[in-house]
Order: structure tokens, then C-alpha cells, then sequence
């Protein structure tokens, strides 16, 4: 229990399966409670004696189900079987009792499924328990006895109107979720695409740099490795499983940062340790763009001081920046004028040492990529203006 709780603590940091197996056994918890005060109850109910002996049954087996789903770690089948606990359960005694308890019970059940956040099942679980709810609510006189006999007609309206308009408000906050995190998840994977490009241009131009200057790189420098040692070997001493050929291993590392990690795994000849190795280093070398330099960049940013500016969040087009089309008039043509004159591509050599021609300049305006920043008005404007843009810019 108190790991569960360390868990939904720190919810925000676990992998979605991680957070649905924490989210089914929340659900287990509170199926437990409820059927252990409400099963033992229904054998005082009017229920046929094969009733009462086959509905504890089938709780147990869904319950044990769900919970055996969640030891071989299937989050999404323990997930669909404790819905269809509840759903069994709520026909059960919607059925049985014929009162306003059981109408209370179909919000419960749907709550239920709302708290898994999943519009699939959602509209597929929750829409079934809906219409089974309105067929319920319209053919069973007892629920309604409360309503005064003036407007009998009025009383399955209301419940109805009810749970209805339950269904449709979850599944709008659904729909617009679902939109919202896609929407979220665009900007992230452009993001994400975009820091993978400034790293690699980083990189390149450090290598340059260290180059011209004549400055050993960090994983050639005998401090550096001999920290690495160290620690490896420190790390090593704690492991149950020790490695018994690390120093090799260490070297095999220092030595792939001057090799191409791609033709090292092309080799047919190259054996199944090195290949194995290479795979597993290729993410923790120091001179190539991969997940220890995201990692590295990321906690550099943390102590670097930004900006003094403030900077409007994605304001990056020219129709947002400027109100008036003279403005943006000049803000395209001093884009063209910087992708003209400066030094931003990579040459024949795979040096950043190349300026764009005027064509190149032009396709790259038509391209989809640059919507983001001009539109196709601007668009058109170049091109029917490209003349003027060439001579006197």
C-alpha cells in the first residue's frame, strides 16, 4: 500500500502503462470495498438462490482475473476486466433492486471508466451502459413513484435528460483532451526534431572549434579517462554480477569515439561482443549526437542564464509579429536578405560554410516547412516580386 501511494505521488513521472496499472489497482481497492459491502447485502434481496450463488462467483473470477492481468504486467486487459466487474455488477442490481440506487449506480460505473481517461473505451463501455440505462430508467415504474402524479409522462424524461447529459459532457472534455494532447504532441515531436538539429549543428561546430584551436578533446584527455575508471570500476565492485574484462571494455569505449559506430555494425566479421558493445555505447559516446549529449544539454540550460527579452510563445510567424503588411513586407525580405548573405548550410564537405543561391532560397518558401513561418500570401508576393528580391537585395 505504501508504495501504491509513493506511486500516485510521483504519477506525473511514470510511463502511461505504468500510470494505468496504478490507476487499475486504485480501481481494485474500491471494487474490493464496494463488493465486500454490497454482495453480502443482495443475499437479503428477492434474488433466486442460483442468483445469489452465481454473482459472487463471477465477481471473484473477474476480480482475480484483474488482478492476475496486473502480475504479468497486461495494464490494458486488467483495465477492460475491471470495467466488465462493474458493469456486471451495476446490471446486476440495476436490475434487481429497481430503485434509485441502482440509477446512482450507473454514474458510479461511469465514473469509473472516466477515470481511466481513455476515449475508446469510454464511448464504447460507457455508451453501452447509457442506452442500458435509458432502457432501464424508461421501463421500470418504481424509480420514478417520487415524481407527483400530475406529470407521470415527465419523470423518465429528467433521469434521462441526466445521464444523457453526463455521457455528452465527458465525452466533449474527452474529445477536446484528445485534441489538445495531439496538438501538444505535434509541438513536442517539431521540438524535439528541431533541439536534435541545433545539437548536431552544436557538436559539429565544437568539433571545428577544438580543431582550428588545436584543444585535445574531453574524451581523449588521460584525467577525463582515468575518472571514468574509476568510476566504472567503483560501480562494478557494488554489482552482484561483476564484469571481469572492464578495463578492455572501458578502452573499447574510449575507442569508438574515433570510429564510425555505423561500419562497426555493418561488419560481417566484426564479433558478436563488439557488435554488442558498440550497440549499447553508440547512445553514450560523447562526440555524437545521442541521448547523453540531450541529457548533458538539458542540464547545462538549467544553469545557463537566459535571455533578458521576453519572447511571446510560439510567435514565430510573420502575420502574428506584424500587424500591417508593409512589416511583414520587410520582415520577408530581410529573411531572404540573411539567407542570402550569411553562412547557414552545409557544404560538399559537411562543413557549415555554404550561403544559399536565390533559388534555393525560393523552394525553400515554397516549402511546407516554412508555413510556419510566412504564409502563402507572402508566399505569392515573393513570387510575383522574386525579380525585385534578386537585384536589389
Amino acid at each position: 500500500m505504501k508504495r501504491l501511494i509513493e506511486k500516485v505521488r510521483s504519477s506525473e513521472f511514470l510511463t502511461l502503462n505504468e500510470a494505468l496499472k496504478v490507476k487499475v489497482s486504485l480501481v481494485m481497492i474500491f471494487l474490493l470495498i464496494f463488493g465486500m459491502m454490497t454482495v453480502p447485502i443482495s443475499f437479503f434481496e428477492d434474488f433466486a438462490l442460483t442468483i445469489k450463488i452465481v454473482v459472487p462467483l463471477v465477481f471473484v473470477a473477474l476480480f482475480s482475473l484483474t488482478f492476475l492481468m496486473l502480475i504479468l504486467d497486461k495494464s490494458r486487459l486488467a483495465m477492460h476486466f475491471s470495467i466488465y466487474t462493474f458493469l456486471g455488477l451495476t446490471v446486476y442490481y440495476v436490475g434487481g433492486s429497481g430503485q434509485l440506487y441502482g440509477y446512482l449506480l450507473l454514474f458510479i460505473t461511469l465514473t469509473v471508466i472516466i477515470f481511466y481517461q481513455d476515449i475508446t473505451t469510454y464511448i464504447l463501455y460507457g455508451g453501452v451502459l447509457t442506452a442500458y440505462g435509458l432502457y432501464y430508467i424508461q421501463t421500470d415504474e418504481n424509480l420514478i413513484s417520487t415524481i407527483t402524479d400530475t406529470i407521470p409522462q415527465l419523470g423518465p424524461i429528467i433521469y434521462q435528460s441526466i445521464l444523457i447529459g453526463f455521457f455528452v459532457v465527458y465525452l466533449i472534455h474527452f474529445i477536446l483532451t484528445e485534441s489538445m494532447n495531439e496538438k501538444l504532441n505535434e509541438e513536442y515531436l517539431k521540438t524535439q526534431k528541431a533541439n536534435d538539429i541545433f545539437r548536431s549543428y552544436t557538436l559539429r561546430y565544437t568539433s571545428e572549434l577544438e580543431e582550428r584551436d588545436q584543444i585535445t578533446p574531453i574524451y581523449e584527455r588521460a584525467d577525463f579517462q582515468e575518472s571514468v575508471r574509476r568510476i566504472s570500476l567503483l560501480i562494478n565492485a557494488e554489482m552482484d554480477k561483476k564484469i571481469e574484462n572492464l578495463e578492455e571494455i572501458i578502452e573499447y569505449y574510449f575507442f569508438l569515439h574515433k570510429q564510425n559506430i555505423t561500419s562497426i555494425l555493418e561488419k560481417n566479421n566484426a564479433s558478436p561482443t563488439a557488435i554488442k558493445y558498440a550497440e549499447q555505447f553508440n547512445n553514450y559516446l560523447i562526440n555524437k549526437n545521442n541521448d547523453l549529449n540531450t541529457v548533458l544539454f538539458e542540464f547545462i540550460g538549467l544553469h545557463k542564464e537566459g535571455l533578458k527579452i521576453k519572447i511571446k510563445r510560439y510567435n514565430q510567424h510573420l502575420d502574428e509579429m506584424f500587424s500591417n503588411k508593409t512589416n511583414r513586407i520587410l520582415g520577408l525580405a530581410m529573411i531572404y536578405k540573411f539567407l542570402t548573405t550569411e553562412i547557414t548550410q552545409f557544404d560538399k564537405w559537411g562543413r557549415v560554410n555554404k550561403i544559399l543561391s536565390h533559388q534555393e532560397v525560393k523552394n525553400l518558401l515554397q516549402s511546407k516547412l516554412f508555413r510556419d513561418f510566412i504564409s502563402y500570401e507572402d508566399m505569392n508576393f515573393f513570387l510575383q516580386n522574386e525579380k525585385l528580391f534578386k537585384e536589389h537585395l
